[in-house]
């Protein structure tokens, strides 16, 4: 340990309250972290724990929602609301160019799930495990192994009772229940109203191994340490090796070095996950945030990637308007396009107010601003807004046309599954901190900026059109009852054109999916695994390995969806769990771990 202290001495850091040592150390408490969890807990040999160091910047709140929690996040029902209402999920703003054509920016409330669950306790709880073909280019054994793992953990979720189907309202009880039709999500029954409330991963996992067992849950409460409302500001690094991290309690102020006997696991997520290894000055060499350090990894922050929404509304009602929807998601259908390799989603939900809501101020911002900064002075310029959008939330929310959307309408949201285009983040250092020589940031001193490029590639205008025109249900009706784009965008924007997709884009097409085109906040891929193509290729731009090991450092590995090397064809997070299970196994078996795990 003076070793430790007088290399933080030579290195200039900033003082640090105190020390702490573990065995492990894992950053976020999000669903590939409980997917960890679960699986140390049910493959180690003995009953002996670790002492593992959980470190989560939300609130412990393990807790069942059933039974206690903001009323938001207790109704799964309420997911869309909750996932961008700032007082339940931890939301960033940034700027984000994604119009080609021009300067726009818009601006994006990230909703980011804090607290133990992670995004489980914000999202729309949706459980689905990708097919094996997702994992094709994966590297062993994950192209083998995840499939097994994702049916395991169904299995579990159905044996705790938490798994059940959105499209029907009723309980999954065997995995044989998962048809095409079928939306499963989590939930779990209150006892008090016989209502179906809102779990996360950690109820819905790991609680129940820690109730079968006192033993176990004696064990577990001794040696793992829950370091809520705690903030990872950078990794500690002797040389090659990373011998801990600097935290911030973000109630107190104060700094702590929490030390790690074997290794740092990093479960932040495909944002801060990159975000802390440019803090700590791990990198390409145009993302220097710390002079001092000769860590360079080209990938970092890479091949940022996601699914890609467009809004679709016609006149009628919903399909599914009488059928008992958990969460307000009625269906989600799958298809490719004849003779292409796109795959596209289309999901139908009932929460369209605020999904309507949503997407018309995201759509409208930019123009507004564009308009205002010419009309109004600079200071109304920026109160100008907030006011709008609020006005917007009192028609939409409080008067008939909450009602007209909610019964008048089908909406359903295309998502491009697997775009060409990819962007990328960096760090922007702050006003009050500059990097230089002798000094260590840490991730408070910057501000996260996306590049997300968004349908760049041409290619994706054109993958796009084809899923837009083979679309299942909507397809079938007449363009003469589509009110969005049909009507409303040929209106507003004076595009007309028409031409058969095999050959060519509409004009008018090609702007509005520039000008509306959303993110479904499911990225990936900016730390990504090595895969076979960069085997092949000898390519730099992967960031792990095939054991989850950050290339060129030792001791660090990271377990969330920043590994992945390409989008998913469903929502990530039950993948996310069954990364975080495959690298428990992979700890319990390891020689150089296996004495402490």
């Amino acid at each position: 340990m003076t070793q430790f202290v007088v290399f933080l001495q030579e290195r200039n850091c900033r003082f640090c309250e105190r020390f702490q040592e573990f065995d492990f150390i894992i950053v976020g408490a999000g669903p590939s972290a409980i997917g960890l969890l679960t699986s140390l807990l049910e493959n180690r040999d003995r009953d002996v724990f670790p002492s593992i160091a959980i470190v989560e910047r939300g609130p412990q709140t393990i807790a069942s929602s059933v039974d206690r929690g903001p009323s938001k996040t207790q109704h799964l029902s309420r997911w869309f609301e909750a996932a961008h209402d700032r007082s339940s999920s931890y939301v960033q703003v940034v700027q984000s160019a994604i119009n080609t054509q021009d300067n726009k920016y818009r601006r994006l409330d990230i909703p980011i799930g804090r607290g133990i669950g992670g995004g489980s306790n914000i999202n729309a709880g949706l459980c689905v495990a990708p097919p094996p073909g997702d994992f094709q280019n994966w590297s062993e054994p994950y192209r083998t192994g995840l499939p097994d793992i994702l049916e395991h953990l169904q299995e579990r979720l159905c044996a705790n009772h938490c798994l059940w189907n959105s499209a029907n309202g009723k309980e999954i009880t065997n995995t044989r229940d998962l048809d095409d039709h079928a939306v499963p999500c989590l939930g779990k029954v209150n006892p008090h109203n016989s209502q179906i409330g809102r779990v996360n991963y950690y109820n819905a996992l790991l609680e129940p191994i820690l109730q079968e067992s006192s033993v176990r849950a004696k064990n577990w409460a001794t040696q793992v340490h829950w370091f809520c409302h705690h903030e990872a500001q950078r990794l500690i690094l002797l040389g090659e090796r990373v011998t801990g991290i600097e935290v911030c309690n973000t109630a107190a102020g104060s700094y702590y070095i929490l030390s790690a006997r074997n290794e740092v696991i990093i479960c932040a997520g495909a944002l801060e996950t990159p975000a802390l290894l440019l803090a700590s000055g791990v990198g390409p060499d145009d993302a220097a945030t710390s002079k001092n350090s000769n860590h360079r990894i080209h990938g970092v922050g890479k091949r940022l990637r996601d699914h890609v929404i467009l809004p679709r509304v016609l006149l009628g009602p919903p399909p599914s308007l009488h059928a008992r929807s958990i969460n307000g998601i009625h269906g989600m259908t799958s298809f490719e396009v004849p003779g292409y390799s796109d795959r596209f989603l289309l999901m139908t939900a009932t929460t369209v107010p605020e999904i309507a809501l949503h997407f018309f101020g995201r759509i409208i911002e930019p123009y507004w601003r564009l308009v205002s900064s010419r009309l109004l002075p600079c200071w109304l310029n920026n109160q100008g807004w907030p006011v709008l959008e609020g006005f917007l939330k009192f028609a939409v929310m409080y008067t008939p046309v909450y009602w007209f959307l909610q019964y008048g309408v089908t909406t359903m949201n295309l998502a491009y599954l697997n775009p060409h285009s990819t962007g990328s983040l960096r760090l922007v250092p702050k006003h009050s901190f500059t990097a230089d020589d002798n000094t260590t940031g840490r991730r408070r001193d910057f501000d996260l900026q996306l590049d997300l490029k968004y349908l760049r590639d041409p290619k994706d205008i054109q993958s796009f059109w084809r899923g837009w025109v083979a679309s299942p249900i909507v397809s079938n009706n007449s363009s003469w009852w589509e009110v969005y784009p049909g009507i409303i965008f040929r209106f507003l924007y004076r595009r007309f054109g028409s031409a058969k997709f095999e050959k060519s884009v509409p004009s008018w097409f090609d702007l509005f999916s520039r000008d509306t085109c959303l993110p479904f906040y499911h990225w990936c891929g900016t730390c990504a695994i090595k895969t076979t193509n960069d085997d092949d290729d000898d390519s730099d731009d992967w960031v792990v390995d095939a054991d989850l090991k950050v290339r060129s450092l030792r001791c660090l590995r990271i377990c969330d969806a920043s590994i992945f090397p390409n989008n998913l064809s469903v929502p990530p997070a039950l993948a996310c769990v069954s990364i975080g299970y495959l690298l428990g196994k992979m700890l319990c078996k390891d020689s150089a771990t296996k004495k402490v795990i």
